[in-house]
């Protein structure tokens, strides 16, 4: 990993790791460009067939690819989290997700996205002082019922990495003042922890908002709402179109 100092900031880079990457699984020069990582709309689904090679070599380029997305670049993390779902039996596509991967040159919620098992996908991303320092993409563990619960799970892991940031600025002797702003575009999530109903269709989250009201109150953090157009977090949950993903790109760089 490369690290440059800038008048704007520290710039981290993996340039040469890309570029072996590339090298090592046939990319050329000459192929065609992608502006994403993967295409708008793409889904993957594991095969019916096992193939112990194409497992290998899967697990292989996921892995390649996944140690990019932990380190500096995480809008290869929805790209990981859904190739990583089917390595184990690569489907028909799975090379052509790869191409247009290399050809990249490598807090939300989307709710039932995953069509094998009907579980959503979270993510979030963390700043500070401007810089991302912490973000992921993931399958939430049990399947939501509802938009509303799919993204009071997405709030609630959001909040708990929150407090563990906080903790180790903390421990580091840099303890942050006020609460962390935490931005959703879920309205009705927002409604929820705001205005509680009793009502039976909520009841199996009530635990989670009562964690979520629990740490607004104690002001660890503090939820505000932010367009979808421009939730940071929508690029770690699923593939988004060219302009979108290009225009939250520039803004997790650059703000």
């Amino acid at each position: 990993m490369k690290v440059s100092f800038a008048a704007d900031g520290i710039i981290l880079t993996q340039d040469l790791y890309v570029s072996k990457i590339l090298e090592r699984f046939g990319f050329t020069s000459a192929a065609k460009s992608a502006t994403t990582p993967l295409a708008h709309g793409t889904t993957l689904t594991r095969a019916d067939e096992e193939d112990a090679e194409a497992r290998h070599l899967a697990q292989q380029f996921v892995g390649a690819i996944l140690y990019a997305a932990v380190i500096s670049r995480p809008d290869l993390s929805s790209t990981v989290r859904v190739m990583s779902h089917v390595m184990s039996k690569p489907p028909s596509n799975f090379e052509a997700c790869k191409k247009h991967v290399r050809a990249h040159r490598i807090r939300d919620a989307s709710w039932g996205d995953n069509h094998e098992n009907r579980r959503s996908t979270s993510g979030y991303i963390f700043f500070l002082n401007g810089g991302p320092i912490s973000w992921a993409s993931y399958l939430q563990t049990t399947v939501a019922l509802s938009t509303v619960e799919s993204e009071v799970m997405a709030l609630t892991e959001a909040i708990k990495e929150a407090i563990y940031i906080r903790r180790l600025l903390e421990s580091l002797g840099a303890a942050q003042e006020g609460p962390t702003i935490i931005y959703t575009d879920s309205t009705g999530a927002e409604a929820l922890v705001d205005h509680p109903t009793s009502h039976r269709r909520t009841k199996h989250i009530e635990i989670r908002r009562e964690f979520i009201k629990f740490h607004i109150g104690h002001e660890t953090v503090k939820i505000e709402r932010v367009s979808t157009k421009d939730q940071l977090a929508d690029i770690l949950t699923k593939p988004l179109r060219q302009d979108i993903h290009n225009y939250l790109v520039q803004m997790i760089l650059h703000g």
